[in-house]
Parts: structure tokens; C-alpha cells; sequence
């Protein structure tokens, strides 16, 4: 029983970190868009060609962490469900 409500603590530690980096990306690529002189003056060293680098990585970031978000709650789903028997 311990078990199975520890690994619901780490599947809900791991969601939360997950919503972090999505958020933080999506924000990084918002600003990255909509005002390039503050990102710039953030990321000094994202000027020029780099910029473009920049947000391009940031997007994979945020397209990663929804990738890894899909494919827990497969895996989980199926832990539970083969856990009880189904």
C-alpha cells in the first residue's frame, strides 16, 4: 500500500516539474516572439543568427517535456492497470 502511494508522490513530482518546464518555455518563446530587444537584453548572447537557435530550442525543450508528459501517464496508466489485474 506504501508503495503504491509513493509512486503516485513521485508521478505527481514528476507532472509538476513537467508543467514547470512547459510553462517556462512557452513564456521563453512568447517573450522570444513578441518582444525580441528583451529577450536579447536577457540572452545576450542570443543575437543574430542565435536568436533564432535560441527559440528553436526552447520549443524542442517545451515539445520534449510534452512528449515525456504523454508517454508517463501511458506508462503509469498501464502500471495501475496491470497492477490490479486488467
Amino acid at each position: 500500500m506504501g508503495e503504491i502511494n509513493m509512486k503516485r508522490v513521485v508521478a505527481l513530482c514528476l507532472y509538476l516539474v513537467l508543467a514547470a518546464v512547459i510553462l517556462s518555455e512557452a513564456r521563453t518563446v512568447w517573450v522570444a516572439l513578441t518582444d525580441r530587444a528583451r529577450f536579447e537584453a536577457v540572452f545576450p548572447g542570443a543575437a543574430g543568427a542565435m536568436f533564432y537557435v535560441a527559440v528553436l530550442t526552447s520549443v524542442c525543450a517545451g515539445a520534449n517535456a510534452i512528449a515525456v508528459w504523454l508517454r508517463q501517464k501511458w506508462v503509469f496508466g498501464q502500471m495501475s492497470s496491470l497492477a490490479s489485474g486488467r
